[in-house]
């Protein structure tokens, strides 16, 4: 009966590690015009690192102690912060930061996109409908 090997992993080549910024996604030619074309993804990441450094100026955070939270160097979470830079920090990375963190992007994300004006109207017409089933 054959034994299984324990070094097994040492015989496998050596591989090339990631790089921690995003790459550029590949399209096909007939969608390059389109919405989902290179300005429309060259925003988002526009957007992401401008929503990142209001989250971490809203919640006090340096870019020190976000490194050491998520594990990375200090030029990486510089690089997050930049507009010019395609490099973003996954979702994981961000769990690590603290609840402050998290309440500073969503009050970004509000002001930015709305959010908080459609949760308002919302909340007037469950109020409403409400009031009308109170009344019966």
């Amino acid at each position: 009966m054959a034994r299984p090997r324990s070094d097994h992993q040492r015989s496998l080549p050596p591989m090339e590690l990631q790089s921690s910024e995003r790459q550029m996604p590949a399209f096909r030619k007939s969608e390059s015009g389109s919405a989902v074309g290179e300005s429309a993804v060259e925003q988002a990441h526009i957007d992401a690192a401008e929503l990142f450094d209001a989250a971490m100026t809203g919640a006090g955070l340096r870019n020190p102690e976000v490194a050491h939270l998520c594990g990375v160097s200090e030029s990486l979470v510089q690089k997050w912060r930049q507009r010019d830079t395609r490099a973003c920090p996954s979702f994981v990375q961000m769990l690590c930061l603290p609840p402050a963190f998290h309440i500073a992007l969503f009050r970004a994300q509000n002001t930015r996109q709305g959010l908080g004006r459609a949760a308002l109207a919302r909340l007037m017409d469950a109020a409403g409908d409400l009031a009308v089933v109170l009344e019966a």
